[in-house]
């Protein structure tokens, strides 16, 4: 009985992780809080994958960090209500959590980086 146990806790202890374990363990922690960050807040109109929903939100994949940086810091998304130009208001996300959503949306969807410089200088009008 004994070498059945020691079998089987051997066997765990070598086993390979599954997928959902190996996906967490190759994001960063700003991607982890992004993610969370984003199911909490994006999710409803960009969908779980980042591809869009019909009739709510575009695709996410391509954009990059420049755009999520634009967009969320100028306080255009997240939407409060579906509307053809989304108006500049203070944003709802701190830095931090804007630096972590841009992490998450960049290492899932890609596109454009931020270029360099401060970007709290340029015309986000």
């Amino acid at each position: 009985m004994a070498a059945l146990v020691l079998t089987g806790v051997g066997y765990s202890a070598l086993a390979p992780a599954n997928a959902a374990d190996d996906a967490v363990a190759g994001q960063s922690s700003a991607e982890e809080a992004g993610q969370a960050l984003y199911e909490r807040s994006c999710i409803s109109c960009h969908g779980s994958n980042l591809q869009g929903v019909s009739d709510r939100g575009p695709s996410l994949i391509g954009v990059g960090e420049a755009s999520v940086y634009f967009q969320v810091h100028t306080g255009r998304m997240p939407l409060v209500r579906q509307e053809a130009d989304a108006a500049r208001k203070p944003p709802v996300f701190d830095d931090a959590q804007i630096e972590q959503l841009m992490a998450y949306i960049q290492a899932n969807g890609g596109g454009p980086t931020l270029p360099s410089g401060d970007l709290r200088e340029g015309d986000l009008a």
